[in-house]
């Protein structure tokens, strides 16, 4: 009898504890994204490909990661060296000895470079692929020549004095006038863009199949011989 209830205690332990773990794991996410990634459609996906590829000598590996950013109106950011005092483990600047040039000795604080990361929002969102060549393009004609992934992001978003290209996007300015305050025209550039893409190696044609063999001509069925005529009734006798 003392088994038997032991045995049912038992199972009756374990079928709640696979029933908590089950609820548990059914549980929602107490702190889900707000704004999740939405997901890239395989059309999507190529057309980034081709963009990055007609960016990648002006912003090298950075180009696909820039253009999916752009695209989904997410904030960029690139890291910085900056140079800063050594602290004590009080928080109290670490001093150190200097000589002077009249042979005097001061005291200064010592100093080290640590990388800091700036984050640039994006003040203009979401954008459509026409949008994001038109602002790689202007940025990549206005910079010059080996410019970092630093200045590229700076040229579209400008933190400190908001004029940046997409920075004057966002406060509505038109396609025309922001290329215009660069002294350059929506043309001109999209003409050189459009150049360079078609100047780099094509993809080599697929090799054409071969031909299919003709079909060899039916036989002429032949002719059906004709019927022999039938033989003429004879004639009844006159009575």
């Amino acid at each position: 009898m003392k088994m038997k209830l032991l045995r049912y205690l038992t199972a009756g332990l374990i079928s709640f504890c696979v029933c908590a773990m089950t609820l548990h794991a059914q549980e929602p996410d107490p702190n889900p994204d707000p704004n999740p990634a939405p997901a890239l459609s395989g059309g999507e996906e190529k057309v980034i490909e081709t963009l990055a590829a007609e960016f990648s000598d002006f912003a090298g590996e950075n180009s696909e990661p820039l253009v999916e950013a752009l695209r989904a109106g997410d904030s960029l950011s690139y890291a910085i060296e900056v140079e800063q005092p050594v602290l004590d483990s009080q928080g109290n600047p670490v001093l150190i000895d200097v000589t002077n040039p009249d042979g005097s000795v001061s005291q200064v604080p010592q100093m080290e470079l640590v990388e800091q990361t700036v984050i640039a929002e994006n003040s203009v969102g979401p954008m459509g692929f026409g949008n994001v060549k038109l602002a790689l393009g202007l940025a990549e004609a206005s910079l010059p020549e080996g410019s970092s992934y630093q200045d590229i992001v700076r040229s579209l978003f400008d933190s400190d004095a908001a004029s940046g290209i997409l920075d004057m996007r966002a406060a509505g300015m038109g396609w025309g006038d922001i290329y215009r305050s660069f002294d350059l025209k929506v043309g001109d550039v999209m003409r050189n863009e459009n150049a360079g893409l078609e100047n780099k190696p094509e993809k080599p044609a697929k090799p054409e199949k071969p031909a299919k063999p003709e079909k060899p001509a039916k036989p002429e069925k032949p002719a059906k011989p004709e019927k022999p005529e039938r033989p003429a009734k004879p004639e009844k006798p006159n009575e």
